[in-house]
Order: structure tokens, then C-alpha cells, then sequence
């Protein structure tokens, strides 16, 4: 049998929030004070992250129609439509023609109309909740580099810093990892004389069911559990319950893969 999409069946998945590691950040108002430069982190994600997303819940089922643009001042604007499952809503992205360079002297900007698009087509994805919560993310200041025009912080500390702000928000539960099976969780592995394929321990959890704990996780958007910790059968437990997990949340993509 075969299930209908429609946007209300789509909500749930528009309104989750993007992986931790799809978040970037964006300095605004740069401020020095005593020498020390800081700015404030505006959380985004990439463009193709939300088409990425739309292609998940509704492969087909989306589009973009055509808008002319217009320039207002030194502004290019761009109306971005975005058309689901029936459903179109439209807004704005804007971006400078030119800029004042580090030199003082006057340049033409070369990817206005990218980041115009750009931004006109994820304002137009939250009206369909989608990225929506980004707006509503705590906002914090954080060091940034003038010479460079970018935010003075490594990967690592921006994806930390994204975490520190969806649990603000109360997107991530508190504790650090899935959770695993209370009656399994513990189990020790029976002795081994030597390492076992892969350099685990006879009856730990194999390194293909790491692998696809790990790829249902990411799906689920969950921190996956240490595999240090899972016996063979707590991980097949786990995945069977992630499983589950995945087949509610998207059980149009689920149907999809069984056929």
C-alpha cells in the first residue's frame, strides 16, 4: 500500500534540527574592546543542507520556481519561492553589489547573487519550519579575527559551541549518547585467548554493527553510544530499536528501501 505524502505528514521531520555538525556560523556586529576583538555567532546551515533534507522527506515533491530579481540601492534582491507538496511560500534574500575592500577602496562583490539566493531560500524553508529554530538559538559572543573577517574558532570549538546552544534550547537531552539497553548495557565479554576480527573482543559488538549504529544515529540525529561498551547482542538490541525509531520518524523513506 502505498502512503500519501502531504505537508502535514512532513512536519515532524521539517521541524527537526539539522546535525551538529551541519552548523556554521555567521560573525556579526564585530566589537573591540581593550585590544580584544569578539562578535556575535549567528548559527546557520548551508543551503544544500536544507535541499538535502527536502530530498529525504519529499524527493519529487518540491521545487523552486523562478523569480526575476531586483536591485534596490547597493543591494541585489532575490524573492526565492519554494514549492512543497503543493504549498509555495516566498521571501527575500539580499546581498552588496560592492564593498569597501581592507585597502579602502571601493570592489565589486562576486557572489552576491549566490548568497542573495542563498539566504532568500532558507528564509522561505523556515516558513515551512524547516531551519525555523535557527532563528531562536541563543545568541552568544565569541573572538573573532578582523584581519581575516571570520570567527577565531577552530572546528572543533564551533560544533561544541553549536551543541552548548541546542542543549540551551533544549534540542539534545541531557545525557551524552543514546541510550542503550539497561539489561545489556553492561554485559562482559566472555575471555579471549587473542583479538578478534577487527581487533575486538570475542563478543563485543562487531565492527558492522558499529557501523550502521553509527549511520542510524547520524539519521536520528543522536549522539551514538561508546562501542567499547556494547556486547554483540546489546548492539543488535540497539540497532533493532533504532530501527524502529527510523521507521516512525521517515516511513516513507523506510518503505522506500524495502521495495
Amino acid at each position: 500500500m502505498t502512503s500519501t505524502i502531504t505537508l502535514e505528514s512532513l512536519e515532524a521531520g521539517l521541524r527537526e534540527p539539522f546535525a551538529l555538525e551541519e552548523i556554521s556560523f555567521l560573525p556579526k556586529a564585530p566589537t573591540n574592546e581593550g585590544g580584544k576583538w569578539t562578535c556575535l555567532a549567528l548559527p546557520y546551515a548551508d543551503k544544500r543542507v536544507y535541499e538535502d533534507r527536502l530530498n529525504e522527506l519529499a524527493f519529487g515533491l518540491w521545487s523552486t520556481p523562478p523569480n526575476p530579481p531586483f536591485v534596490a540601492g547597493n543591494k541585489l534582491v532575490i524573492p526565492v519561492t519554494v514549492l512543497l507538496c503543493g504549498v509555495q511560500h516566498t521571501d527575500y534574500g539580499e546581498a552588496f553589489l560592492s564593498s569597501v575592500s581592507r585597502k579602502g577602496e571601493m570592489r565589486e562583490e562576486e557572489n552576491s547573487a549566490t548568497e542573495a539566493y542563498s539566504q532568500g531560500f532558507r528564509r522561505a524553508c523556515a516558513q515551512f519550519r524547516l531551519g525555523r529554530y535557527l532563528y531562536s538559538l541563543p545568541k552568544v559572543r565569541v573572538l573573532y579575527d578582523p584581519t581575516r573577517r571570520e570567527i577565531a574558532l577552530s572546528s572543533q570549538q564551533k560544533q561544541e559551541l553549536a551543541e552548548r546552544l541546542y542543549r540551551k534550547a533544549g534540542l539534545l537531552p541531557a545525557a551524552t549518547s543514546y541510550p542503550v539497553p539497561e539489561s545489556r548495557a553492561n554485559t562482559t565479554a566472555p575471555a579471549s585467548t587473542g583479538p578478534a576480527e577487527g581487533g575486538r573482543a570475542a563478543g563485543n559488538a562487531t565492527e558492522a554493527q558499529v557501523q550502521r549504529i553509527h549511520q542510524l544515529c547520524q539519521t536520528l540525529k543522536q549522539t551514538p553510544p561508546d562501542p567499547s561498551h556494547l556486547s554483540a547482542e546489546a548492539a543488535r538490541e540497539l540497532i533493532a530499536q533504532l530501527t524502529r525509531a527510523y521507521k516512525e520518524r521517515y516511513p516513507i523513506a523506510a518503505a522506500a528501501s524495502r521495495s
